[in-house]
């Protein structure tokens, strides 16, 4: 009885043995699974070119135009499988009833990651209910977009650059799109107050309680910040104060930076309804 027990013991035991090493056999396969998918995944991994700002409306001096961007989304370029693409035998199409090309790609063109393109037509696009589409070599379409009604000197820009809707805006042919829409107004999207580039809120300080209190004058504490350095090329200032008709001296705009950021304004322009001014 004493030998039964003892080479039960003993079975049980090798079973539960050959039980762990199992499950430790599929954790290593399940391991070795991740890393190979881990490893291949940059491979599959593809930017998307986009159609970033159609200019349908020009004045009488100017070209239509369209603007297709590669976005650079990747925080390297070891992450996207492409950092440059040829576009040999890509074409743009407007987009009415009939549709009809508007440019064939050639052989040496191509498109770096954070690269714009710009392509100009000549009375392709309507002034309203048109739109435009990318196909790649195979006919595949890549990007397309749509509109009703244009205004002129105005563009249809993508908001934020590269990945949003599409605004009518002012024209930033060849750079990030701006955060104005043809009337003047700053872009709001709210409801990510991140993001939300609403006019900050005044404060009525009559309204509020007033008590002064005497306190005795502190030592006087001098802190030097440093300038900064970072330049960020997605915000915008926003446009607060305006002198249209002066009773003497000149008309002047007025733009504040609400941000702790340096904004860099290399190559923006200041239009009214009709012509650039600055």
């Amino acid at each position: 009885m004493a030998l039964k027990l003892q080479f039960l013991s003993l079975f049980f035991f090798k079973l539960r043995l050959m039980t762990l090493s199992s499950y430790t056999s599929d954790i290593i396969i399940f391991l070795i699974g991740c890393l190979i998918f881990l490893f291949f995944l940059p491979y599959f991994v593809k930017a998307q070119i986009v159609i970033n700002e159609v200019y349908p409306q020009p004045l009488s001096s100017e070209n239509e135009w369209i603007e297709i961007y590669y976005p650079n989304y990747c925080s390297s370029q070891q992450s996207c499988n492409q950092t440059t693409i040829s576009l040999d035998q890509w074409t743009l199409w407007d987009q009415l009833s009939t549709p009809s090309k508007i440019y064939t790609f050639l052989s040496h063109e191509e498109i770096s990651l954070g690269q714009y393109l710009i392509i100009n037509s000549n009375q392709k696009l309507n002034n309203s209910a048109d739109g435009v589409m990318l196909k790649n070599s195979s006919g595949e379409i890549i990007d397309q977009m749509n509109y009703q009604n244009s205004q002129s000197a105005c563009s249809f820009a993508r908001y934020p650059n590269g990945l949003g809707d599409f605004f009518c805006s002012l024209p930033s042919q060849g750079q990030s799109n701006l955060a104005f829409l043809c009337s003047g107004e700053i872009i709001n999207l709210s409801p990510n107050p991140s993001i939300s580039l609403s006019p900050m809120p005044s404060l009525n300080i009559s309204s509020l309680p007033l008590t002064i209190t005497q306190t005795p004058f502190p030592s006087p504490n001098l802190t030097i910040s440093p300038t900064p350095t970072s330049i960020n090329y997605q915000l915008s200032p926003q446009l607060s104060e305006i002198m249209a008709c002066p009773t003497e001296g000149s008309e002047w705009v007025e733009f504040y930076n609400p941000y702790n950021q340096t904004i860099k304004l290399e190559a923006w322009t200041l239009w009214d309804n009709q012509k650039k001014i600055y």
